[in-house]
Order: structure tokens, then C-alpha cells, then sequence
């Protein structure tokens, strides 16, 4: 006669036996500004390491945007994407060769590896103007609690002198 597993047994042996994919993509890091070919990088996220080798990034498919609710349309300038290895480990690099005209891009990226596919959308805001370092800086104007000076028109007196009667 079989016994039934025991819940507790149960529950550890099915976290044991799951194959997670930890790897992932980071935030965008753009370096470059609005009007300049764009400079981008996205850190990859490994959950062990080596997980990013064979690691293949692009551009999701026009299905996939769609799918997303993307327009693909709107990303008007071509974009490369370059798996390099970084300080702190596996960098995409994202540049163009193009200048980007519009303040912000919006794309899909794909990356696919031996264990699994992944997509991730970006938003690039490039060079908003209240944050452009470039910017001339307006000081505040300081509020003063003493009284402003108070400009008075000169006033004409009548002349004491008598006048010849």
C-alpha cells in the first residue's frame, strides 16, 4: 500500500526541481543626446556565469511589436545591437548611425540564448529640456522681506520770494 507524498516533501521537491531562467536585461544607459547618433548601453543580467554565452540580441519582429502594441513605424532610425563584454560584466551596445530627431525612441529588444527567449521594451528619453546639462541656469529669484525702495516724483515749491507789487 502507497502512502501519499506529504504536502511539505511535495512543495520542496517540485522548488527543487524547477529550471529557472535568470537572465535578463537591465536598464537602458544612454550616453548620447538628441540630434547625435545614438549611444546606448543595457546591462545583461546573468543568473549564473556564462548564462549570456551565445546570447543573440536584435530587434523584435514587426509581429512582436504588434503584439505588444508597439508601432514599429515609429523608430526612425535603424539601431544595432553589439553584445560586448563590460567592466561589470556582459554589455548590448546600442548605437546608430543615424541622428536621432525625435526627444524619444520607443523599441522592442529580443534576445535569445540556448535556454530561452526574451523580450523587453525601451523608452529613451533623449536630452528632455529641463535636464539638458547644456542649459543656461536661471537663477531663482531671491524674495527680500526688507521694503522696496520708494521712488517719489520731485515736487515743485512755490517760491518764497515777494513778488513787485
Amino acid at each position: 500500500m502507497k502512502r501519499p507524498l506529504q504536502l511539505p516533501l511535495a512543495i520542496a521537491l517540485a522548488l527543487g526541481g524547477t529550471n529557472a531562467m535568470a537572465l535578463g536585461l537591465g536598464p537602458v544607459q544612454v550616453k548620447s543626446k538628441l540630434n547625435q547618433p545614438l549611444d546606448a548601453e543595457i546591462p545583461v543580467i546573468q543568473g549564473t556565469a556564462g548564462e549570456a554565452e551565445g546570447l543573440l540580441v536584435s530587434l523584435a519582429t514587426a509581429e512582436d511589436f504588434d503584439r505588444i502594441g508597439i508601432s514599429r513605424s515609429r523608430l526612425n532610425v535603424p539601431l544595432e545591437f553589439t553584445d560586448v563584454q563590460g567592466a561589470r560584466g556582459p554589455l548590448i551596445k546600442v548605437p546608430s548611425k543615424d541622428p536621432v530627431r525625435d526627444a524619444y525612441l520607443d523599441f522592442l529588444v529580443e534576445a535569445n540564448w540556448p535556454k530561452g527567449r526574451l523580450l523587453r521594451e525601451y523608452t529613451v528619453l533623449l536630452d528632455p529640456p529641463s535636464l539638458r546639462a547644456d542649459a543656461p541656469v536661471v537663477p531663482p529669484v531671491a524674495a527680500s522681506s526688507a521694503p522696496a525702495p520708494s521712488v517719489t516724483a520731485p515736487t515743485t515749491r512755490p517760491s518764497t520770494a515777494p513778488s513787485p507789487s
